[in-house]
C-alpha cells in the first residue's frame, strides 16, 4: 500500500476544519455544512477535506486514464448530502490516505463530535449530523484534547516540560477521552500544582543569584504559606512582578525580558485559572455534587495548554538566569 503523505493528527485537523468552513468559496462546490445546519453526508466532507489538501499542497493531483485518456482525477461532485459512492480511483488520495479518512471519520464519531443520521435522509451513515458537543469542539479545533499525541507534542516542543507534566497530561487526556470528566479535571489540577512548584523552584534558584535580599523576603512569605500551593503560587506571582522592573545604579533595567513578559501573563487569568483548577478539584475529590460537563471540562485543558507555553517561557528565563 502507498505511504500515506497526511499524518493522522492533520487529517484529524483537516476534518475538523471542513465542517467548520463558513464561507462557502472555501469549498470546492460552494457548499458549506453551515449551511445545511451542519448535516451532510460522507462524501460531501471527504470533497471538502481533498479540497484543502490539494489547495495547501499536501497532495499533488492525480493523472487517472479513462477510456485510453489521461486525464487529472476530480472532486467528486454531487447534490448535498448524497451517499457514499466507490471513492478510488476518482480522487488524489492515495489508498493509505482515504484509509486514514475513514478512521479519523469513525474516531470522530467515538468521541461524539459527530453522529450517524440526518433527520431529513436518513438515521445511519453515510449520513451524519454534527452534535452540539462537536459545535463547540469546532470552535476549538486546534487544541483538541481527544488527539492525544498532538496536545502532547506540543506539550514535549516546549524546552522545560518535564517527564511528570508529560505523565499527568497523558492521564488528563485518557481520563477525557473515556468520558471521565471529573477524573480529568482532578489530574489537571494535579498538574497545575506540580507546574506551579516547579516555578517556585526555579524561581528560588534565580533569586538565590540575581536578587538575594528579595530571596529572604520570598523564602519567608513561602514558609507564612504553609503547604497550600495557592498560596504559594501568590507569594510567588507577587513577587516576580516586584522585581522585574529593577534598575541597576545607571537606571538600565536588570530583567527586560522578564518585564516583557508581564504583558503575556495577565495578573486576573492568571490567578483565576489556578484559583479555578484548584478549587474545582477540592471540590470533585470531596463530597460535594460537583459534576463536570465535557465542554467544560475541553475548554480547561485546551487553555491549560496555551498556559503552560507561556509559563515555559518563565521557566526558561529563570533557568538561563540562574
Amino acid at each position: 500500500m502507498t505511504e500515506s503523505r497526511i499524518s493522522s493528527y492533520t487529517m484529524t485537523q483537516l476534518i475538523l476544519e471542513a465542517l467548520a468552513i463558513e464561507k462557502s468559496e472555501d469549498t470546492p462546490w460552494k457548499h458549506t455544512f453551515k449551511m445545511y445546519n451542519y448535516n451532510g453526508s460522507m462524501i460531501d466532507l471527504f470533497a471538502i477535506v481533498e479540497h484543502l489538501c490539494l489547495k495547501r499542497g499536501l497532495i499533488s493531483e492525480k493523472k487517472i486514464t479513462v477510456n485510453g485518456v489521461e486525464q487529472t482525477a476530480r472532486i467528486h461532485e454531487s447534490a448535498w448530502g448524497c451517499g457514499w459512492y466507490n471513492v478510488d480511483p476518482d480522487t488524489s488520495f492515495n489508498s493509505s490516505e482515504q484509509n486514514i479518512f475513514f478512521e479519523r471519520f469513525h474516531y470522530l464519531i467515538s468521541q461524539q463530535v459527530i453522529s450517524p443520521g440526518w433527520v431529513r435522509n436518513s438515521a445511519e451513515l453515510p449520513f451524519f449530523h454534527v452534535t452540539d458537543y462537536g459545535r463547540k469542539c469546532l470552535e476549538k479545533r486546534d487544541l483538541l484534547p481527544y488527539d492525544t499525541d498532538g496536545y502532547i507534542d506540543r506539550i514535549q516542543n516546549c524546552s522545560q516540560h518535564d517527564i511528570w507534566d508529560v505523565y499527568y497530561l497523558q492521564q488528563v487526556l485518557k481520563c477525557f477521552n473515556h468520558g471521565l470528566y471529573d477524573a480529568a479535571t482532578m489530574m489537571l489540577g494535579i498538574e497545575g500544582e506540580f507546574l506551579a512548584g516547579r516555578l517556585i523552584e526555579k524561581y528560588r534558584d534565580f533569586l538565590d543569584k540575581n536578587e538575594p535580599t528579595e530571596k529572604t523576603v520570598f523564602d519567608s512569605a513561602l514558609s507564612s504559606a504553609g503547604d497550600k500551593i495557592s498560596r504559594k503560587y501568590k507569594e510567588y506571582s507577587d513577587s516576580w512582578r516586584r522585581i522585574a522592573g529593577n534598575k541597576d545604579a545607571a537606571g538600565n533595567e536588570l530583567y527586560p525580558n522578564l518585564k516583557a513578559m508581564k504583558s503575556k501573563m495577565d495578573l486576573p487569568a492568571d490567578a483565576t485559572f489556578m484559583t479555578y483548577l484548584r478549587q474545582t478539584r477540592n471540590e470533585l475529590g470531596h463530597p460535594s455534587g460537583t459534576v463536570m460537563e465535557p465542554s467544560e471540562t475541553m475548554l480547561l485543558i485546551v487553555s491549560f495548554l496555551k498556559y503552560f507555553e507561556i509559563q515555559n517561557d518563565f521557566l526558561d528565563f529563570y533557568v538561563q538566569n540562574s
